[in-house]
């Protein structure tokens, strides 16, 4: 097996001979505080999104193979915690 590179923006990875060591995606939102974040645990993956107008974030675990999963899962995330400035603009505007 060969090298491993993900190109995912904001995406950091540490590149092993034939593995990926540690995966760790994040997204912030400047305007609203609020965050989504991918990472791995040592049975698989978690993803976790949070927001300062709550007390507790959001997160929940997957299997190793349930990394596609996953994935999809964060970026439903990034995408409604990035959601929330368009809102906010569209309402003031």
């Amino acid at each position: 097996m060969g090298n491993v590179l993900l190109t995912l923006p904001l995406a950091r990875v540490s590149i092993v001979r034939g593995k990926v060591r540690t995966m760790s995606l994040y997204y912030r939102n400047e305007q609203t505080g609020a965050e989504a974040r991918l990472g791995r645990t040592g049975a698989g993956f978690y993803v976790e999104a949070w927001h300062p107008d709550f007390l507790l974030p959001l997160r929940k675990t997957y299997e190793w193979f349930q990394q596609d999963i996953a994935m999809r899962d964060f970026e439903l995330l990034r995408t409604v915690v990035s959601a929330g400035s368009q809102r906010e603009s569209t309402v003031a505007g």
